[in-house]
């Protein structure tokens, strides 16, 4: 009897070290391209307060934490995928707390074409033509820190 519960444990814990052998050392994560290398920290507008964060590995947020997703580059596009994190903060009746619930897997997702200065401190974000309240309009950004 104690043997074979010895053998279960043995196999239980190889099973786990397994698992996680295989999560941890089977995920790569995407290489930056240099173009998104150049985008990596956070960037200011001309309004205080709403800094976005680019990550190294592709995670994007706000300074103030309203907003997180994911982003890349692809064709000198900007695609951010992002959403509201839910958060307890304000909620002060069942409608807001419902409506927080409401927006907790809603994703939304823009993108720009974008450009960098050539010292990489400044970036545009272009907005596309067929955009239906900014066709074509440029939109600045500074280098606020490197992260």
């Amino acid at each position: 009897m104690a043997r074979r519960l010895r053998s279960r444990k043995t196999v239980c814990i190889a099973a786990i070290l397994l698992f996680t052998g295989i999560v941890f050392c089977g995920y790569r994560q995407r290489q930056l391209s240099p173009l998104e290398a150049r985008l990596v920290g956070e960037w200011a507008h001309d309004v205080r307060g709403i800094n976005r964060i680019f990550h190294s590995d592709h995670r994007f947020s706000t300074a103030t934490g309203d907003f997180k997703g994911t982003w890349f580059i692809d064709d000198h596009r900007l695609t951010i995928e992002y959403w509201e994190p839910l958060r307890f903060q304000g909620v002060s009746s069942v409608g807001s707390f419902l409506g927080q619930l409401r927006r907790i897997d809603k994703t939304d997702s823009v993108t720009w074409e974008i450009e960098f200065s050539e010292d990489g401190q400044t970036k545009t974000l272009i907005f596309p033509e067929k955009h239906s309240h900014h066709p074509g309009k440029k939109w600045e950004w500074m280098r606020w820190t490197n992260k």
